[in-house]
């Protein structure tokens, strides 16, 4: 077919390519890749050509001189005879492009979202006849790049609004009174755990009940004691009240007592001493079970405990003779009489021998303990004063016998 108001001899003497060697020559020289991605080419002719020669290149970076020597070198176009120029030959031109583009393109799929192969059919299709090269180049480039991706940035949050400042004094007050107040109360936890210990101090009669064996020495010597015919004889007698006086100190306390808390355990005082005391404060009777680690001299009981134990015991003997039913020690005279053997069973018995007013005078004696009808053996002597403080009546609690 050819071009209207053209003299045939003209259109006989100029070389044409055909559209399918046009777009099939872009095509080959475009490389797509997966890792890089298309590439962007452009295929451009020189400013005056030679007829019928068209050179096409991709934009890539190069030297000024391989940039000279690529627009000295001429490709070869193909010459068509007129006779190939008919509208058969178009038709069969336009199959073998559709051909062609169908095996560069994978059809009917989408690269990076770009066009299936049949709208870029209908595209190539939509172009003139004699399109230039430049605007197919346009188009393979369109079917190649993927169409950019607006991303859109997400907005900052604002920030909040600032509380009004009689709202965060409020606040700040609050948060300060209630932890002050944990804290406070954490602190004095223990404190109150002792008042109330303090407040309900057990009496007497429930003190023997309080104690509980926790290892197989503690319950043999807890055994014994129970039944001895001393402690059967003195339970025997209802003037007699029977106590373990270190059971009334509170818990919490026991660590900071010598005798209460820190010289009793295995291999020490074994187990809390038993007490007998009579009415009014005028006797008192203590079982005790003395171990090796309480020794002076080896297998020797210190003579300072056994001071220790003369004190107290003493004490307690007349505290109830007493007008607060306390009292603190004036004077104590000791005589040791024998060795007190360790790893073993020992009573303590005092008499209350006089009272005149705050002030009371009481002896005692530390023997061993033997079975009944043996006669035991002294190991000291003592005779002590007790005067009652005035402030007495503030720990007159831990003491009294009811």
């Amino acid at each position: 077919m050819r071009p209207f108001g053209k003299p045939e001899a003209d259109f006989r003497n100029r070389p044409t390519v055909s559209r399918f060697q046009e777009a099939a020559a872009v095509i080959a020289d475009t490389g797509y890749s997966h890792s890089r991605g298309p590439r962007q080419i452009s295929v451009t002719s020189q400013p005056s050509p030679a007829p019928g020669r068209f050179e096409y290149r991709p934009d890539v970076e190069g030297t000024d001189e391989e940039e000279q020597g690529s627009e000295d070198e001429e490709e070869p176009s193909p010459f068509l005879d007129e006779d190939e120029l008919d509208e058969g030959e178009d038709e069969d031109e336009d199959d073998l492009f559709n051909k062609e583009l169908e095996t560069n393109q994978k059809p009917e799929a989408k690269v990076d979202g770009t066009e299936t192969g049949r709208a870029k059919k209908k595209k190539m299709k939509s172009l003139p006849m004699f399109a230039s090269v430049d605007d197919y180049a346009d188009m393979v480039n369109t079917f190649l790049s993927p169409p950019p991706v607006l991303l859109a940035q997400p907005k900052a949050a604002p920030p909040p609004p600032k509380r009004s400042l009689p709202l965060r004094i409020l606040s700040f007050t609050a948060l300060a009174v209630i932890f002050t107040t944990a804290g406070s109360m954490m602190a004095a936890g223990p404190a109150l755990q002792t008042v109330q210990e303090f407040i309900h101090v057990p009496s007497d009669e429930e003190t023997p009940s309080l104690y509980t064996p926790d290892n197989e020495k503690a319950q043999e010597v807890e055994d014994f004691i129970n039944n001895h015919h001393l402690a059967r004889e003195l339970r025997s007698k209802p003037e007699f009240v029977e106590s373990r006086p270190h059971l009334k100190i509170p818990k919490s306390m026991r660590d900071q007592s010598l005798t209460g808390g820190t010289l009793t355990g295995p291999n020490r005082v074994v187990v809390p001493p038993f007490a007998w005391n009579e009415v009014g404060g005028k006797s008192m009777v203590t079982i005790s079970y003395l171990g090796r680690d309480l020794c002076g001299h080896p297998g020797i009981i210190h003579g300072g405990f056994l001071a220790t134990m003369l004190d107290e015991g003493l004490a307690r003997c007349c505290f109830a003779a007493l007008p607060n039913k306390v009292g603190m020690t004036a004077n104590l005279n000791i005589n040791y009489r024998s060795p007190a053997p360790a790893d073993a069973y020992v009573a303590l018995r005092a008499t209350t021998v006089k009272v005149e007013g705050r002030k009371a005078w009481v002896e005692g004696r530390i023997e061993s303990l033997v079975g009944e009808g043996e006669t035991p053996v002294v190991l000291a002597e003592a005779t002590a004063l007790f005067i009652e403080p005035r402030q007495a009546a503030a720990v007159a609690k831990l003491y009294i016998s009811k």
